[in-house]
Parts: structure tokens; sequence; C-alpha cells
């Protein structure tokens, strides 16, 4: 028996000595060496979650990795960057709770923020209370036992979060900082329990942003003009984009996609984020299938996802006025003589597109070139498809001007927001004759784009009735099976992509009668209202609000 009290005594003896050596912190009557230890390895928690631009992880810096400390060191200060631009129109990254909760009910954003906080040795059953806070608002307290490690997670409303800023000059987004703080045994002796955490995160779902897009000739205030896009996703708080500018505006799909290539990531990063939609109009929608074919898989796939592209009004099919217009192009640069043949009210269309056509982007608007392009874009965009390579989806809006169903554009409203996209459209409306002159010149187009599907080009040496000899140019209108509805460009056939690109889309819209629209008043409301439904769609699928 006295043997065996030796050896308890001895025993207790050295636990004594021990603590006494190693101990750094006492809680109670417990020793921290094993508390420290564990910190030095990092803790058993290390799944820390991916890092992405709807989730933000911070793992070392104050606050973190101090090893297990009381309340003299409180409070621990974590600064949590997030970059990710929620509300384009904040200056601070806040966004005031009225906003937040109206984005969350359009189903735009997240009503909860995660916080997700790994702690150790916190003692609530013994009466540890440690307070956590989020940007100065309490959120909850820790949780825990005695020498192990717990992974604490707060649901909070998503306002507390600071999100990042743009940046006025254009370049990446500016992140906010986020202070996460723990304060320590609240209330409790200076030296009776301590903890320490290892990382921390926020995460939260959100609509990624839309790039416009815009077409042939034109800049991105097409999507802001009168009443349209912009102006819908702004009231509802969309974010957008639609700075890109082609340099120069009217060039091929080929120089077109290179510039997407370069100013696409650099928007994407002005955002904060690493997917986004795309929106765009006219030669536009073609720009960026030649881009998502070709150079996206070689550039960005790797970085970026793009979600969803929605074109409007883009002749998926070519257009039988670019026909015309480079086949009369063609002519007057060779100095032939033109005779027309099935071209109705030609004089009108000519006083309209007169002259030589320098714009080398007509020839891919052609409905020859868009047979091409199809062959061998469509095979190739299912290909990446089919491989995962694009997630993207494909949705199509196209319209007729004619909104009485006269068959003829006979109401200023069918065409008055052409004038503000051309401007010698705009000269004539302004000129003697006023809208019935401007009015007649768009029928004209209408009418020979609604009774035609192509135009031939052929040149022949004649000899006029004094013998000397010329060349004539025939230019012939191929008339259509049927007559066909268009936005005074773009037929509703050739918009669907209807034999060629709509095998791919997921939905399309096509809006005629009353709610007609033309070239131009198709970038209007009632595509952001029919786009932003699609985007949702794609986003709850593939996106951040999966």
């Amino acid at each position: 028996m006295k043997k065996f009290i030796c050896v308890l005594l001895a025993i207790h003896a050295f636990v004594l000595i021990y603590n006494a050596q190693n101990k750094s912190v006492v809680k109670g009557d417990e020793s921290s060496a094993a508390l420290s230890a564990q910190f030095l390895a990092g803790g058993p928690i290390r799944d820390l979650p991916k890092a992405s631009d709807r989730v933000f992880v911070i793992d070392e810096g104050p606050g973190l990795d101090t090893g297990c400390v009381n309340s003299t060191a409180s409070p621990l200060r974590i600064s949590l960057l997030v970059d990710r631009v929620i509300d384009q129109t904040s200056t601070n990254g806040i966004i005031s709770q009225q906003k937040a909760q109206s984005l969350i009910q359009k189903g735009y954003l997240s009503e909860f923020v995660t916080i997700s906080l790994p702690v150790f040795d916190v003692d609530l059953a013994e009466g540890e209370i440690d307070k956590v806070f989020l940007n100065g608002f309490e959120i909850g307290i820790l949780t825990g036992s005695n020498d192990t490690w717990k992974l604490n997670e707060y649901r909070v409303p998503v306002w507390l979060l600071k999100f990042g800023t743009l940046d006025p000059q254009g370049g990446n987004a500016r992140a906010s900082e986020n202070i996460i703080e723990i304060q320590i045994d609240v209330g409790g002796d200076p030296t009776m329990w301590c903890t320490g955490a290892d990382w921390a995160a926020a995460s939260f779902k959100a609509l990624s942003p839309t790039i416009f897009v815009h077409g042939n000739n034109s800049d991105g205030t097409f999507f802001s003009k009168f009443d349209r896009m912009t102006h819908y996703f702004d009231e509802n708080g969309i974010p957008y984009d639609n700075s890109i500018n082609f340099d120069p505006p009217a060039n091929t799909i080929e120089k077109n996609a290179t510039q997407l290539a370069v100013k696409l990531p650099k928007i994407a990063d002005r955002f904060g984020v690493d997917s986004f939609h795309l929106i765009a109009h006219s030669k536009g929608g073609l720009d960026v299938r030649y881009f998502l074919q070709f150079l996206y898989p070689l550039f960005l796939k790797d970085k970026y996802k793009i979600l969803s592209l929605t074109t409007l009004g883009t002749p998926h099919n070519g257009s039988v006025g670019a026909d015309l217009r480079t086949s009369y192009s063609d002519a007057t640069k060779k100095k032939a003589s033109v005779e027309y043949r099935n071209i109705a009210a030609f004089a009108r269309i000519a006083n309209w597109y007169s002259g030589e056509d320098n714009d080398i982007a007509h020839p891919y608007l052609r409905t020859d070139y868009a047979a091409r392009f199809n062959s061998f874009n469509i095979p190739g965009l299912a290909f990446l498809k089919a491989d995962g390579t694009l997630k993207t989806k494909y949705y199509t809006i196209s319209a007729d001007a004619d909104q009485d169903n006269s068959q003829t554009i006979n109401l200023d409203s069918e065409f008055i927001e052409l004038t503000q996209d051309d401007p010698q459209l705009l000269s004539q409306y302004n000129g003697n004759f006023g809208s019935f002159r401007a009015r007649n010149l768009v029928d004209g187009l209408y009418q020979f784009i609604r009774k035609n599907r192509e135009v031939t080009l052929e040149y022949v040496q004649a000899t006029t009735i004094f013998g000397k000899p010329y060349t004539k140019a025939i230019i012939t209108g191929v008339p259509n099976s049927q007559e066909l509805g268009n936005d005074t460009l773009v037929t509703v056939k050739s918009g669907t992509g209807e034999g060629s690109f709509q095998q791919l889309t997921t939905d399309r819209a096509e809006f005629t009668g009353g709610l007609g629209k033309n070239h131009s008043s198709i970038g209007g409301r009632l595509s952001g209202q029919t786009s932003i439904v699609w985007i949702l769609a794609a986003e709850r699928e593939e996106g951040d609000l999966q």
C-alpha cells in the first residue's frame, strides 16, 4: 500500500512540475499547453471553404491563430474583406435594409449571410460567455466545449455585411472591410476562460451582373436611351454594365470578338465576380457567338463563367436588308448602271441607303454569310456545351414593328425610336416633310424585308442605243413564300434563329401586334422584364443563386 501511495504522490508531483513549466493561460484548474499545441498544428478544423465571388475567407491576420487567450486580450478583432459588388450605386458598400429587402423579395439576393468561425475551448456549459459581433452588431455567442474545436455558424441579415464598391476609375472592385469581433468571457473572471479562432468566412447568394453588348455602328448608350433596358435594371437593382464601346463601332465579327475577350474580364473584375450574363443587340449577338466558340475556351473558361446570352434582334439567319445594302454599294463602287428586279418601292429605300457603303460590318449581316457562319458556329457551340466547356443558356428576343396589324409602318410609335440611332433618318424626320417622309422611308425598308428572303447581284455587259458599252448590275429580290414580320431590319424568324441557332436556345420571345417593336425599341423595358426571368433561371441553375 505504501508503495502504491508513493507512486501516486510521484505522479502528482510530476503533473505539478509539468504544469508549472508549460502553463501560459490558466482557465479554472486546466493547463492550456495542449491548446497551444493544437493552434500550432492549425487545429482539427482545417476544411476552409473555397473562396469565390460569394464566399470570402480570412485564414491569417489579427484576431486569428492567437492561441487560447483570455479576456485580457479581448476583443479579438478579425478583418474580413468583401469585394463583391451588389449595389453598384453604393459608395461605402452598405446596402440599406429597405433595398436589401427589395432585392431579397425579387430573388436577387439571399436573405442571410452565413458567418463561419471555428473556435477552440468554449466552456459554455461551465458558464463561459463569449459574444460575437459583425460590424458592431451582436450576432450571437460562441458555442463549444472543453479542449475541443467547434465550427460556429451564424445566419445574420444580409444587410449587416459590407459589400464591394465600383472603382470610379474603372479598376477592380474595391473591397469593404467587415469586422468580426469576439468579446471573450463577458463579465467573467479575466483569467478564468480562454478561446481562440482559426479562420473566418462569410458566404451569401447574389445575382451576377449583366453585361450589355451593342450592335453595329452603335455604342453602349444604345441601352440607356429612351425608356430602355438600363432604366428597368436601375429601378429594380439589377447589377449591369453597358460600358462596352467597340472601336471602331463598325467592325468584323472576328475583331469585335477579340475586343470582347479583353473587355469582359475587366468588367467582371470591376464587379468582383467570376460569372456574368450577356445581353447583345443586333450584330453584337453574332460577335458574342464567335467569341464563345473560339476565344472563351482559350482565354476565359478557367476563371469566368458566362451564364446566359440573350440576343435582341440579332440576325441569326442574316438580314435581306444587308443583302440589298451591300449589293447596291458594290454596284456603286464599280460605277455600274443598276437595274432592279422584284424590288418594289426601292426609290424610298435608296434615298435612305444611298451611295458607297464603307461599313465593313455589313457583309457579315448578309443572308449568305449567315448561312456559312451558322454552318460552323452552331456545331462548335453544341460541342462545347456537350463537353462541359460552355454552360451558357441561350435566349432570343425578336419583333415585328407593325403594331396595328396593318402590315405597314403607318404609326409614329412604330419607328420613332429609330431616329435616335440613325442620323440620316433623324435628318429626314426633322426635314420639310417631317414624320411623313421618315415614316415612308422606314416602311419602304420594312416592306422590302417583309417580301424578300435574299438579294442576288449579277453583272452583265450591255450597250447603249448609241453603241457604247457599259456594265449593268442587276439586283434582284428573291420573294419569300410568305410575307414576314420584321423589326425594320431583321425578320422575326431570323431573330429567333429559326432552322439554325434556335436549336441551341432554351427559350424565346416574339414581340408582335400591340407589343410590336422596331430594331431600336426592341432594347426597351419589355425586353428587360423578359430577360430577367431567363437570367434568374440560369443563375439558379449554374450561378451564384444555386
